[in-house]
């Protein structure tokens, strides 16, 4: 194969992975949340991805000498790649999904960017971006640190990947950071990150986030020291330094339509959140469907009201509902009112293009994360990971302490980053992602008669673990001011592993529940009255809409016979069409 035909090879590959891994990240500084504490929450949405939480021990080799040492192995998170190796530093914390045991979490979303710097993969890299991830959190102790860990990884090992937008939080400070490779033939990445005003919300999905930024602000915003330079070389931009943009000059060549998938998630918390809905509604609207790209939003905001879990938790499950952006109750959505749509999102008609909605919640989700770190207690009990895979609009999340040593089998794995191809052809009643999966294809058939239920048994499980996690924050601290940290840890990581295991279960229960109640298209009531079954079906029927379209379609096709029988010159016209459709 040739390079050229290496390279056109690479670009259809970047363009799969670019349409299947879109992710969104929200982040809540302490300011703005209703507890002061900082949330960050991460869908993680790609149809090849296999929902798992993934587990790091940490790791002490300060009394090994350097040669002795083990090299930590580098794949790639998307394809199993085998990058290379780099050494491992003196100590290493524990990690539990995108959190370590000291109070970091880290998301992000992909952009992939000009075609300039990602249609070829850069010679020799050895860090991909969810590598990145992982490793930084290995081995920082504040989003700072962070932030100069990925930068130093990047410039000693090269960037594999493409465009990235990452979120990194601690228990003080948020920051967003803007990540593209240098290109082909140069080590590392050029990147800018800026901190999150502490009051202010911060969305992001699928698109570069900060435009320009301030030069000498060292407290907060940080940037590679060629993030302008090497723009300019390429002849991505022109201008002065003050004025450079990273968003129009590294992730410029974006669609109407990519915008509207992107930056219409991101609006739809800025505009239901925002001190002023309405006026911002108004004035956004236009960017967030793709039809003025100009009208840019801005990078966060401040919402009118203090942020509680549960609206996170309401608007990482969104679909657009109540907006004009809302897709499920066209016939698109089926008999049900579904707000999902094949893949993929574009199609044409006539020669015309169309494009499907894409909300912040979605039927490919992998997993979705929503990290809560708390100032105010002891190290061991500062994060908690909720934690669940698939759609984050119908799948339950379960808490996790970031400090925990183990995980429930039901939800652990190793995946394509650890060397391993998922087996995401192979059903297993034995792990949470095919049982939320199970729920959520069967909810997606009976969207609107079923969703309800759903919904109420979300809001059932995650009130009951929000009270079950005051009682276990109780009984930890008090053994962590009488026996000390291990033994915290200790307890946390049982009630962890046991939060999981009967998640799952509850689940795989819930899914029978469902099964019974909306199978064959009837909605099952109790009825204790009913000796024959304790029951009363109930027939939801075919709705106005649905009913006027059927009608439209067809004609008179399935008018009842009593009808024709009365009108004789309506009989005779439909024997006509029988005739003709017969000869």
């Amino acid at each position: 194969m040739g390079f050229m035909s290496i390279c056109l090879l690479f670009v259809l590959l970047l363009k799969i992975a670019t349409i299947c891994k879109a992710c969104t990240n929200f982040i809540v500084t302490p300011g703005a949340s209703d507890d002061g504490s900082m949330i960050l929450a991460y869908n993680a949405d790609a149809h090849y991805t296999y929902g798992m939480l993934y587990h790091y021990a940490a790791n002490n080799f300060t009394q090994t000498p350097q040669q002795q040492r083990p090299m930590r192995k580098v794949w790639d998170w998307e394809t199993a790649t085998f990058l290379g190796e780099i050494p491992e530093p003196d100590l290493t914390y524990n990690v539990v999904g995108i959190c370590n045991e000291v109070a970091v979490c880290i998301g992000e979303t992909t952009w992939a960017g000009t075609k300039l710097l990602s249609s070829v993969p850069q010679k020799g890299a050895i860090i991909d971006y969810g590598s990145l991830i992982f490793i930084t959190l290995q081995r920082s102790k504040t989003a700072r640190e962070a932030i100069d860990t990925m930068a130093s990884l990047l410039d000693s090992y090269g960037y594999y990947s493409t465009g990235e937008t990452f979120s990194i939080v601690d228990e003080k400070e948020a920051w967003v950071m803007d990540v593209i490779g240098r290109g082909p033939e140069q080590v590392g990445a050029v990147w800018v990150a800026r901190r999150i005003p502490d009051g202010y919300i911060l969305v992001h999905a699928n698109h570069a986030k900060i435009t320009t930024f301030p030069l000498n602000d060292p407290d907060n915003c940080v940037y590679s020291k060629d993030v302008i330079t090497l723009a300019r070389s390429l002849g991505l931009y022109h201008g002065k330094d003050e004025d450079f943009n990273f968003q129009a000059a590294y992730d410029g060549e974006k669609k109407p339509e990519d915008i509207r998938y992107d930056e219409a998630r991101v609006f739809d918390v800025y505009s239901r959140l925002s001190s002023d809905s309405n006026a911002f509604y108004q004035k956004y609207i236009d960017y967030a469907m793709g039809y003025n790209l100009d009208n840019v939003m801005p990078i966060w905001i401040k919402p009118k009201n203090k942020v509680s879990l549960k609206v996170v938790i309401e608007r990482m499950a969104s679909h657009y509902e109540g907006s004009i952006l809302e897709y499920g109750f066209d016939v698109g959505g089926g008999l049900y009112s579904a707000p999902y749509r094949p893949k993929p999102n574009s199609w044409t008609y006539h020669g015309h293009t169309y494009v499907n909605e894409r909300s912040i919640a979605v039927e490919k989700t992998a997993i979705c994360y929503l990290s809560v770190i708390r100032s105010w207690m002891p190290p061991p009990l500062k994060t908690i990971l909720w934690f669940g895979v698939d759609d984050s609009s119908t799948s339950p999340r379960y808490p996790v302490y970031a400090c925990s040593t183990a995980a429930s089998s039901n939800y652990f794995g190793r995946g394509p980053q650890d060397g391993e191809t998922s087996p995401i052809l192979k059903f297993d009643w034995n792990q949470a992602f095919w049982i939320q999966n199970l729920v959520a294809n069967f909810v997606y058939s009976r969207w609107n008669i079923a969703y309800p239920t759903l919904q109420e048994k979300l809001e059932e499980v995650h009130q009951t673990f929000v009270q079950e996690i005051k009682d276990i924050d109780q009984k930890a601290l008090e053994i962590f001011h009488k026996r000390g940290h291990q033994s915290t840890v200790e307890l946390l990581t049982r009630y962890s592993v046991d939060a999981g295991d009967k998640m799952h279960q509850d689940w795989i229960d819930f899914f029978g529940y469902l099964f019974a109640r909306f199978r064959d298209f009837i909605v099952m009531e109790k009825d204790d009255a009913n000796k024959e079954c304790g029951c009363k079906p109930t027939f939801p029927g075919i709705d106005e809409a649905w009913r006027a379209r059927i009608v439209a379609e067809r004609g008179n096709h399935y008018l009842a016979p009593i009808e024709v029988e009365n009108a004789p010159s309506l009989r005779r016209s439909l024997e006509q069409v029988i005739k003709e459709d017969f000869n």
